[in-house]
């Protein structure tokens, strides 16, 4: 009997004590009697892989971490000993729910710590955050595009920046530079390539020309430029270019003779130089500029794109006879075959060959595209 009145009274005393441990944990929980703005601002100075843990504390936790303004992820935390296949999936799958489920009109940053060599965005739309740093130590090849579908979102102001170490290829393809591009280190790119091609746009985006410059001022020590587009930039910009002290392969698309002339003079060991085609310019220009030092030091290979025979076109490559004293070779690529037989032609190579050189051999060629 005494036995059975025991258990009784334990039985009711841990009755007893159930709501106060109840209450007592609800007293201790401050962090969910907070302001929802406080907490998400609270998550978001946690790594994003844990501010997402936080979903499994309770019911009103498991969409708390989805307001939270910063993303940081970090590949490296997503491979480990025990997990020996499907590390690389599970991070892209963690990454892409983690993007689709943020309210994306509060983000202020976004980070992405990479153990990966390549990286490629297509029509990757940061429309509302601050910033993007994308940190990748192994890092080669970059590799951005935007279709003419990026142009309608406008301009925007959120600067991705890449932080690098070995940076071997850089490509830029769309019809505008939508946000601003930019390199943590620049020297992180020695002796890289860099190829940025702007398509051809009737409403490029305002803004373009200046990304365009300040994207290619991240490059002042690569190897090899491919510039396509480079009407964008205005004439007092290039004037304002670091010098190029590694470039030795340059090819540009459509150009201006005074662009043409300003990338040359940042370019003084360059010994390659192709251009799809240089749009009409004042020959008194080419009268009163200074020459680049790699016209008279350098320069090997010159090729003309798309020659029509214009008295400009002319005039450029007399300049660059008469001063190129280390010249080899000489292409002019002409833009259309019934232009090879024709007078406007004839006359071309006549006064061509007319002109004082600066070498003592070079091959002059002509072609068609």
């Amino acid at each position: 009997m005494r036995f059975g009145s025991t258990a009784t009274t334990s039985s009711s005393t841990r009755r007893e004590r159930l709501p106060k441990m109840q209450k007592a944990n609800e007293d201790d929980d401050i962090i969910s009697k907070l302001p929802e703005s406080l907490i998400s601002r609270i998550l978001s100075f946690l790594p994003t892989k844990d501010a997402v843990r936080t979903s499994v504390l309770s019911k009103i936790w498991i969409q708390r971490w989805t307001s939270i303004t910063k993303l940081d992820f970090d590949d490296t935390v997503f491979y480990s000993p025990k997990r020996k296949t499907g590390g690389k999936q599970f991070f892209m799958n963690f990454v892409n729910r983690a993007l689709l489920l943020t309210k994306g009109s509060s983000m202020e940053s976004f980070s992405l710590v990479m153990a990966n060599k390549k990286f490629e965005t297509v029509n990757c739309i940061w429309s509302s955050a601050k910033d993007v740093t994308l940190e990748a130590p192994l890092l080669e090849s970059v590799l951005i595009e935007e279709d003419s579908n990026s142009v309608s979102h406008g301009p925007r102001s959120c600067t991705i920046y890449f932080s690098a170490l070995h940076l071997k290829e850089f490509t830029y393809r769309g019809f505008c530079i939508s946000q601003p591009i930019t390199l943590s280190d620049p020297s992180s790119a020695h002796n890289a390539s860099a190829k940025i091609i702007l398509y051809q746009c009737e409403n490029r985006v305002p803004a373009t020309g200046s990304r365009a410059f300040l994207l290619l001022t991240q490059f002042s020590q690569v190897k090899c430029i491919k510039f396509d587009g480079s009407e964008v930039l205005a004439q007092q910009k290039v004037s304002a270019l670091p010098v190029f002290g590694m470039l030795s392969h340059l090819e540009l698309g459509l150009v201006t003779g005074e662009v043409l002339l300003g990338i040359l003079l940042k370019s003084p060991i360059l010994k390659t130089l192709l251009f799809k085609g240089i749009s009409k310019f004042d020959i008194e220009l080419l009268n009163s500029a200074v020459v680049p030092d790699c016209l008279a030091s350098t320069l090997q290979v010159v090729k003309f794109g798309k020659v029509h025979g214009y008295e400009h076109e002319l005039y450029l490559a007399k300049f660059m006879m008469e001063n190129g004293l280390v010249l080899e070779r000489m292409s002019f690529s002409l833009a259309s075959h019934g232009l090879g037989r024709s007078k406007v032609m004839e006359e071309f190579k006549e006064k061509l060959f007319s002109f004082k050189k600066g070498f003592s051999f070079a091959i002059v060629e002509f072609s068609y595209d």
